[in-house]
């Protein structure tokens, strides 16, 4: 199959390169777009538009894969083609910057207008991927897609390099690593870690990530003077295994109280779960979709950090459990969400749209 892949987002980031890659290995791709980068999102989409229409509109293609974030692709593409679009809804632009971000009022003009977005892309798109049921059903609901028109590809990780390594983890550490966005919870992860500093100070956070002084308003973080937090900045994807090898307990998240937050599984959960490591995520009902409370991973309810300070301590004191989790878990991940399962999925889908 002949496939046309258009981003707003760069291909390296980890929802396209993934899907990219799956692509490549069963059909012919020709990717236009910005390669590596943080340009802005409205710049990367208006270069990749007026780069990919004379293509588009020459070219024979049996498929336009829109990847993230390509929602402001739709308006020109499907304005001016006929041509058959998968679009990948990976976020959704309303719901981001109205409710989980708060940037903009959801009434306001731009609201709107972010409201029009989505829904003009999801109705002129010929199928979408999104990354969980819940996702889905919020599309569904939200938007009025009709359900025959959706499929879920889980977020997963490049499995080549989460795998179990040979390094001894570190007694007592306890990791976690993100943008610092508020559906990661951050406060909540910080309030845990205050509260074991209290009862057992030989526990240590790891938090790798941006400055959290200019990072979502989290200047607050700073005057809690918190002796247990060790902070880092960001490292390259090829040493995050042996980050997360070192770890005692990951923190996959997420622990926000959005509800975007409870409708995504992050993507260091599925990294962590690959690599065989005992996971604490937020008891949400997309976290239910890969996983199994209790046997695949620890499950601490969502904006507790006193629930989610205990469930640290009773990993730490149970090193057969975190055995156990750690195997289970990965063993979900093989099951339902490694590149093999990914891969066969994605194809199955394609071959059912250029029907």
């Amino acid at each position: 199959m002949n496939i046309l892949f258009l981003s707003g987002r760069e291909l390296d980031y980890p929802r396209n390169s993934l899907i990219h890659r799956f692509l490549s290995k069963d059909h012919s791709v020709r990717f236009i777009g910005q390669y590596r980068g943080k340009a802005s999102i409205l710049r990367q989409s208006i270069l990749s538009t007026i780069i990919g229409l004379p293509v588009l509109m020459s070219g024979r293609y049996d498929l336009c894969y829109v990847g993230f974030f390509g929602q402001l692709l739709l308006f020109p593409l499907g304005l001016l083609h006929r041509q058959r679009f998968l679009l990948d809804a990976f976020v959704s632009a309303y719901d981001t910057l109205c409710f989980d971000r708060q940037v903009i009022a959801s009434g306001s003009v731009l609201g709107r207008l972010a409201h029009w977005i989505d829904q003009f892309a999801s109705l002129r798109a010929t199928h979408i991927l999104v990354d969980t049921q819940a996702h889905a059903d919020y599309f569904q609901r939200e938007f009025n897609i009709a359900p025959e028109k959706m499929d879920v590809i889980f977020v997963g990780c490049d499995d080549e390099l989460f795998q179990p390594i040979d390094i001894q983890s570190e007694p007592q550490r306890i990791l976690f690593y993100g943008s610092y966005l508020p559906l990661h919870g951050l406060e909540y992860i910080l309030g845990a870690a205050e509260i074991i500093e209290k009862t057992r100070p030989s526990v240590r956070f790891h938090l790798i990530g941006p400055d959290p002084g200019k990072a979502c308003d989290l200047n607050i973080t700073r005057q809690r003077n918190l002796k247990n937090v060790e902070w880092r900045p960001p490292v390259p994807l090829t040493q995050l295994p042996y980050e997360i090898q070192r770890a005692e307990i990951c923190l996959g998240g997420h622990f926000g109280i959005s509800a975007k937050a409870g409708r995504v599984i992050a993507g260091k959960t599925f990294q962590c779960l690959a690599m065989g490591k005992p996971t604490i995520v937020g008891d949400n009902i997309a976290n239910r979709e890969l996983m199994q409370p209790g046997r695949d991973a620890c499950f601490s309810p969502m904006g507790n950090s006193m629930i989610l300070a205990e469930n640290i301590l009773n990993l730490l004191d149970q090193p057969k459990l975190c055995k156990l989790l750690g195997e289970n878990g990965r063993a979900a991940y093989l099951t339902k969400a490694s590149n093999q399962v990914l891969q066969k999925k994605l194809n199955a889908i394609l071959f059912r749209i250029a029907e």
